[in-house]
């Protein structure tokens, strides 16, 4: 529901980070997410207009999604 309101609150683009699921270090009480899980849900339930980088070796994607 968090990014939906971000969204609703969007006028052109929305861009944010997530720590990928296959980092190989990982820290307690931080939250590790499937890139193509939030890839389908960006394209489906916000905008087709939709990218994601992986620019290794950061652990990281950036997402994103415009209007």
């Amino acid at each position: 529901d968090s990014l939906r309101n971000l969204w609703a609150r969007t006028g052109r683009t929305l861009a944010f980070n997530l720590l990928r699921a296959d980092a190989g270090d990982r820290y307690q009480g931080l939250y590790y997410a499937d890139g193509g899980e939030f890839l389908t849900f960006c394209k489906t339930e916000l905008s087709p207009r939709t990218s994601v980088t992986n620019d290794a070796p950061l652990p990281d994607f950036t997402f994103v999604v415009r209007r």
